[in-house]
This record gives C-alpha cells, structure tokens and sequence, in this order.
C-alpha cells in the first residue's frame, strides 16, 4: 500500500462533502435518508438516491464528517440525482391505499397551494445518523406534497436551509 492510501477500519466512512475527505467513524457520520415520493390516481411510486458510498451492502445515503458538510452536500444530492425518470416503472397500485387518501383528501401543493388532482410529490427527510430526526411534516401521511417534483424540490430545500446553524 502506498503512502497516499488510507487503510479503512469495517465501520470507517469517508466525508462524500467536495472539499473533504476525512475519516469518519459510522457512530460519528452525518447522514440523511432522502425518499421522493408520488403518488397518483391510480398509484403510488418512490425513489431513494443509490449514489451514496456503500455501508452495510446499500449506498442509499451519503455520509459525512460533520453536519455543516452534509447540509452543505445534500442540495446538491437533491438536485442531481432525483429526477421524474426515477419514479417511472416504479408504481405500486396494491400498496395499500395511500395513494387514495393523499389524492382524495382535498391537499394543496404546500408551496404555491394549487389543488392536488393528478399528482403529488414530496420529499421524506430523515436526519439518519448520528441521530434519528425528522425536521417537517413527511411522517405525516398528508404532509409536505406539492404539484411538481419542482416544488418538492423547493421545498425540502427550504427544511435543509432552516436545520443550518
């Protein structure tokens, strides 16, 4: 092994932020598991980002060193690698009915307040290490949806700027 290789332990990560490439220990690693989610009429799809680092065989989330840096990286994540293409081949007519109580409960998109008629799309962000936390309403079966994946997009935007310090 050269000198410019670093020798990771099994739980050790490296910060995916741009300007960093620490070590990071998972029981110190900043991370968030983010989930787009639509649903309409006749179903109900979903999408994870898969372009994280893999830890413990999936590669569902980044991680980083701090939570400056993951704050700092997670738009960029959002914006990038969560697309409408994602969500196709993708739906689930038998998944219970959420998809018939979010289009049948009278919503409106969250950030220009346009009725939900054809489609709903949200974001479900969750703060997954070193801490499990939830910073909106996207526990909430009708919380968070909005017209457009734009709109979702603004709007987790808007929770991720509001957890900086």
């Amino acid at each position: 092994m050269d000198s410019n290789s670093i020798q990771l332990k099994d739980h050790d990560l490296i910060c995916e932020h741009p300007s960093c490439n620490d070590t990071v220990s998972i029981e110190n690693a900043h991370s968030c598991v983010v989930v787009l989610q639509k649903v309409e009429p006749d179903g109900y799809s979903f999408f994870q980002c898969e372009q994280g680092q893999k830890f413990r065989f999936v590669n569902w989330q980044h991680f980083h060193c701090s939570k400056g840096h993951m704050l700092a990286a997670l738009p960029d994540c959002i914006m990038k690698h969560y697309n409408e293409s994602d969500l196709s081949d993708r739906k689930f007519t038998s998944y219970g009915r959420f998809h018939k109580i979010v289009m049948g409960s009278g919503l409106t998109c969250k950030m220009c307040q346009k009725p939900l008629t054809e489609a709903a799309y949200r974001f479900c962000l969750t703060y997954a290490t070193p801490i499990n936390l939830i910073p909106d309403d996207s526990h909430n079966e009708l919380g968070e949806w909005c017209c457009s994946i734009e709109h979702a997009k603004q709007s987790v935007l808007l929770t991720i700027d509001g957890l900086k310090e």
